[in-house]
């Protein structure tokens, strides 16, 4: 902002106005204050500009302080219009406007110190915000708003514009005034412009874009001139200009006059000559005053532009359609210029570049090419599409395709050539046949990939069913393309590999392949679109895929029932040799003879076509069917066959599969509990001899295999599992069988056998089918049916009062479940256990192992192996009476008890006798086995003095403590009783 200062006289003062120049568009928000005796003008206007003066409007404002001389105003902006016009809006408030009702705006030019135009403020504008700050006389409508006209002149020269706002009492505004001078407003005197596009089609020159600036505005003539810069300059050509509108630039240059109408769209004739050699152009856009536009101008130079230089071309597509080779794509170059014959030529560059075709073409529309390439002359016309008889080529032969343009008829002098890659040649040729689907037994479907960039011209897709041993075709059909990412990734070198996939489908209806014939699948590529051939009459290549035909076989039965009427068997059955054998049959074998046969009505099965999509006719194989016979007709073992044969009654040419054997009978016993009075058990037992005996019955047998008891049976139960493993066998679905008896007197101490039997007899003799389980013992009964007993491997406590085991009691820390048997965590048990185990298999003696594992024991090393058995933490070492207390503590037990008085153990203390730290003194430990009401323990022991194989004994408590001098005890107890 550049600074000036004004003198002028304002009655007995001089008064120094600052003057500010300010650029066009900016808000001014500034106010200047001045006083005087008396405000008149030292200025008077120079050049009188046409305006017709109107009584001013009259304000009233009786209240404001009339003392203030201030003279306030401020301009809150200007702005140059594109009509050359400058829009201003401020307020100008001071006591000096009393009797001075005419408001004037003048535009004032600083730079030639004329006035260029006045404009008579005729509608005051509300300024409530300036009453506000200054009270003076007209404040609240102080405010103004005009267009103050400017000349062209001062415009393109950039003059410095001065606004003055004048309150007078003339109504030309001239006599008595009192003025405000706003600071200077510059012009905006930029050179703006811009190519938009510059584009050469058919020698015409296309020239887009915009010039604006303010230094114009006095010159009304527009030319473009195009400069050869390859040639010093030389002007090739000038247009005059109608210049178009542009509202962006306006709006990006709003003070510039001209922006808004400052656009240009023309075209200018280049020299073939100098299209032809690329020359760089240098385009002005000049204003100028003059009609030539050689004097008076202001101009704009734009970068050089150079033509394009490139010989560019795209082969777009090339394939073979309707017997031809059909080549489109497009040629552009500036080159061409001046040639104007367009060849396609086709080399046989295998054959020494043998020319096998040559077309003249007619050039397409190509706008898009223009777009990517606006400097080259034929651009927008650069396309071609041709086509060279096929029958003439060889594609296993390197092709070379050639467009020229040429000056001469025939195209052999005078031209300008783009070789396009080399077409055709030797090429991978790779297939594969990934599967085929036989399934419905009509149609062979099959799909695989074949990749060869042969396929650009040879494109028509046949694929051909052979049969190799007869060396013939089998069928034809057309492939369905099927993209190939996976085969495009294996094989990058094949153009075409990613597109190579193919699907086809054979009809069969009237062809029965034969299993033990070799087949292909050929596919071919071939030149021929015949949709009636084989791609055999046109140019091809082929790639030959085994199908692997093999004679699959298989079969399953989903359910497989014997029933009273005979065996119900329903599943599936898929047979390769099936097309030659359409009969489908099961039969039923008993013992190798065939006692009933049923033909097959076979039914949609889609899971087994996705199973066996490569097995003719496996989506209708299913079978569901009930082979009539007697289930008593069944011996030994049972067979059934699955057959496919050519005979309508099952005979004849068969292909047969077995299925495994199925015996006539079966039975287990699931459980088997003996406790010390009952006989506990439950089994199960199937025969197809059952039809017809409703009776059953157990019958125990001893060990010299006399009866020694039966007992009847009336319920049987339904057992899943028997009828899921044994389907053909009768009865099971009703196997099952639970029993639990008093135990007579003659079964202890026995060897016994159990049969279960059907009979139809009552009384369970007459004609029976039996099933004898595996033998068990019953050890000998209980001898002295007190406390806590032994028997058969598992522990019970006997009533004293009723010498029978109880059920559902605790004793003693110890529980006993509802049959009687102890069902604690069975620690105490397992060691108890493997003293018992050890009865008559070691001998006692200190200076072995100590712990049984060579035979030999003493109290402390095999309570060691024992509390290890049972499942204590491993022992450092094999530990004796008087350090082993640690190690019984650090796995559950606690001290209860410790003293030389008379105690009554619970079963499962682990006892010591003799004080732990007396070294001379002897010690022993034990373990009670017994209950409190029948006290024993159970220890490796002196008792028999070291006989061999006798060191384990159980005796009982009381006794052994008062033998062993009734010594200091201590008593360990397993803190968690549940454990006992």
């Amino acid at each position: 902002m550049k600074e000036h200062k004004k003198m002028y006289k304002r009655g007995k003062l001089w008064v120094a106005a600052t003057l500010f120049a300010l650029a066009l568009g900016i808000q001014i928000g500034s106010s200047t204050t001045t006083s005087a005796d008396t405000v008149t003008s030292a200025w008077q206007a120079t050049t009188q500009t046409s305006v017709v003066a109107q009584p001013a409007p009259q304000t009233v404002n009786s209240s404001y302080n009339k003392a203030d001389q201030g003279n306030y105003a401020a301009l809150d902006s200007v702005q140059l219009t594109q009509q050359g016009q400058l829009n201003v809006s401020g307020w100008h408030a001071t006591n000096a406007a009393v009797n001075r009702p005419n408001h004037w705006l003048i535009a004032y030019d600083q730079t030639a110190q004329r006035e260029l135009s006045r404009v008579q403020v005729q509608t005051p504008v509300a300024r409530p915000d300036v009453a506000r700050v200054h009270d003076v006389y007209g404040a609240a409508t102080a405010g103004f708003q005009a267009q103050l006209a400017l000349t062209p002149a001062a415009i393109a020269h950039g003059d410095a514009i001065q606004v003055v706002s004048r309150y007078t009492d003339d109504l030309a505004g001239n006599g008595n005034p009192v003025d405000y001078w706003f600071a200077p407003v510059k012009i905006d005197s930029s050179n703006a412009a811009h190519l938009d596009q510059v584009q050469l089609s058919a020698n015409q020159l296309t020239i887009t874009g915009w010039h604006a600036t303010n230094l114009a505005a006095d010159k009304p003539n527009h030319y473009l001139i195009v400069l050869d810069s390859s040639d010093h300059n030389r002007e090739l050509g000038r247009i005059k200009v109608d210049n178009v509108a542009r509202p962006d630039v306006a709006r990006a240059f709003s003070g510039i006059v001209n922006a808004g109408n400052s656009g240009f769209a023309d075209r200018l004739t280049l020299p073939a000559g100098v299209v032809s050699c690329g020359a760089e152009l240098t385009i002005i856009s000049r204003y100028t005053s003059s009609a030539d536009g050689n004097s008076d101008y202001v101009d704009y130079w734009f970068p050089p532009v150079r033509l394009g230089q490139e010989n560019v071309a795209n082969l777009d597509n090339i394939s073979v359609v309707g017997g031809q080779l059909v080549a489109s794509g497009w040629h552009a170059a500036n080159q061409a210029s001046g040639r104007g014959h367009h060849y396609l030529i086709l080399l046989d560059r295998t054959a020494n570049n043998q020319e096998v075709g040559r077309i003249e073409v007619t050039n397409l529309a190509r706008p898009d090419v223009a777009r990517a390439f606006p400097l080259i002359n034929n651009a927008a016309n650069a396309g071609f599409r041709a086509g060279f008889q096929a029958n003439r080529l060889n594609f296993n032969h390197q092709l070379q395709l050639i467009s020229r343009y040429s000056g001469s008829a025939d195209g052999n002098s005078d031209y300008v050539d783009y070789w396009f890659p080399p077409l055709a040649g030797p090429t991978e040729n790779l297939a594969h046949l990934d599967g085929f689907d036989w399934s419905n037994g009509h149609q062979l479907k099959v799909t695989g990939w074949h990749a060869n960039d042969i396929t650009r011209f040879e494109s028509n897709h046949n694929l051909i069913l052979f049969d190799n041993t007869a060396g013939r075709q089998v069928a034809v059909t057309m492939s369905q393309p099927v993209a190939r990412p996976d085969v495009g990734r294996a094989f990058p070198a094949i153009a075409t590999a990613a597109r190579s996939g193919f699907s086809g489908s054979f009809d069969l209806t009237n062809w029965h392949l034969d299993p033990q014939h070799q087949y292909s699948v050929v596919s071919r590529y071939s030149t021929s679109a015949d949709p009636n051939g084989n791609g055999g009459d046109g140019q091809y290549t082929d790639e030959w895929l085994s199908l692997p035909l093999a004679n699959r076989r298989s079969f399953y039965f989903d359910q497989l029932q014997m029933t009273a009427a005979g065996l119900r068997l329903a599943g599936w059955a898929v047979d390769s040799s099936a097309p030659a054998r359409p009969y489908a049959y099961v039969i039923v074998l008993s013992d190798g003879r065939e006692i009933g046969r049923s033909q097959l009505t076979l039914t949609a099965r889609p899971d087994i076509a996705r199973l066996y999509p490569q097995t003719f006719n496996s989506l209708n194989s299913g079978f569901n069917t009930v082979v009539h016979f007697d289930p008593a007709k069944v011996g030994q073992q049972m067979q059934v066959l699955v057959r496919f044969t050519d005979d309508p009654a099952g005979n004849g040419n068969a292909s047969d599969q077995a299925s495994p054997i199925y015996s006539n009978s079966a039975g287990y016993l699931d459980q088997l509990v003996v406790t010390p009075t009952t006989l506990q058990l439950a089994g199960w037992h199937i025969s197809d001899q059952t039809a017809g005996k409703p009776y059953q019955y157990l019958i125990a047998l001893g060990q010299n295999g006399s009866e020694l008891k039966r007992w009847r049976l009336t319920d049987l139960t339904a057992r899943p599992d028997v009828t899921a493993s044994f389907p053909a066998i009768l009865g099971n679905d009703q196997a099952g069988f639970a029993a639990s008896f008093a135990i007579p007197a003659n079964m202890y101490g026995q060897t016994i056998q159990l049969i279960h039997r059907y009979s139809d007899d009552q009384g369970g003799n007459g004609h029976y089918t039996d099933w004898y389980a595996a033998p068990f013992y019953i050890p000998a009964a209980v001898a002295d049916p007190r406390g806590i007993q032994r028997f058969a491997g598992n522990t019970y406590y006997f009533d004293p009062t009723t010498r029978q085991p109880v059920t559902n009691r605790w004793v003693d820390g110890v529980y006993f479940g509802a049959d009687g048997r102890m069902t604690n965590g069975q620690f105490s048990a397992r060691i108890i256990n493997w003293f018992v185990e050890h009865e008559g298999r070691l001998t006692y003696s200190q200076r072995g192992a100590r712990n049984g594992s060579d035979g030999t024991a003493d109290c402390s090393g095999s309570m060691t192996a024992a509390l290890q058995a049972a499942g204590a933490t491993a022992p450092a070492y094999v530990y004796a009476t008087s350090n082993i207390t640690p190690y019984l503590l650090q796995n559950g037990y606690r001290l209860i008890y410790q003293g030389d008085n008379e105690y009554i153990p619970q079963y499962g203390d682990i006892v010591i006798w003799g004080h732990i730290n007396n070294p001379w003194e002897s010690r022993h430990i034990v373990i009670a086995s017994g209950s409190s009401d029948n006290q024993r323990a159970i220890s490796v022991c002196w008792l028999t003095q070291g006989q061999p194989g006798t060191a384990v004994q159980e005796v009982g408590y009381d006794w052994y403590w008062n033998s062993h001098g009734r010594k200091y005890q201590y008593v360990f107890r397993l803190a968690d009783q549940g454990r006992n």
